[in-house]
């Protein structure tokens, strides 16, 4: 059984976390992690190096494309990376997280 996964960087724990509760409550998600990280990036030539807090969503296909619109319109960054990707689950907690989703609503 596969879902999706996303993978996304916040400057805030705050931030981070409130984007994962509202995805949460209009169903686009079943479950998210917030991760702290530390990201190394170049931006414009300049090294750079800051603390992130990764959200990590699980959703379903028929989701990827409302959440992807959902996350770039309440983010902060001017460019933020939305990484997503299908992988392999166990059937039991694939049928849980198309359970949870806006298309059994």
């Amino acid at each position: 059984m596969k879902i999706i996964v996303f993978y996304v960087p916040y400057p805030t724990s705050e931030e981070a976390r409130s984007v994962v509760v509202r995805a949460l409550e209009q169903k686009l998600i079943a479950c998210g992690n917030i991760v702290s990280s530390q990201s190394l990036y170049l931006w414009n030539q300049v090294l750079n190096e800051e603390n992130e807090f990764i959200a990590i969503l699980k959703t379903t296909s028929a989701c990827v494309e409302k959440l992807t619109s959902f996350i770039s319109d309440n983010h902060s960054y001017d460019l933020p990376a939305i990484v997503h990707w299908e992988v392999n689950v166990n059937e039991e907690y694939a049928a849980w997280v198309e359970k949870q989703t806006i298309q059994h609503q």
